[in-house]
């Protein structure tokens, strides 16, 4: 897994038009699907479309709106899990 992120890393790196570089950092030992489990907190772009199914989309709100919502309450705030 590392030696195929580095190689990635190589390899974007030599694009010579490229607008930014890589580089390796502690998340060069994880697979992309393991890095967005630990840093999404289960939530994926794919579970949108099931919201949307079910009526939570912009478009259906309905009355006033809250000046200040708080996600953790809601459940949508994962613990810390990187400082540094």
């Amino acid at each position: 897994i590392f030696k195929d992120n580095h190689d990635f890393v190589t390899r974007h790196n030599d694009i010579s038009n490229s607008t930014y570089s890589l580089s390796l950092n502690a998340f060069a030992d994880l697979t992309h699907h393991e890095f967005k489990a630990s840093r999404l907190g289960g939530f994926s772009a794919s579970s949108a479309p099931l919201l949307m199914a079910k009526g939570q989309s912009v478009e259906n709100v309905r009355g006033k709106v809250p000046d200040s919502v708080d996600w953790r309450k809601k459940g949508a705030v994962t613990n810390v899990k990187d400082q540094g």
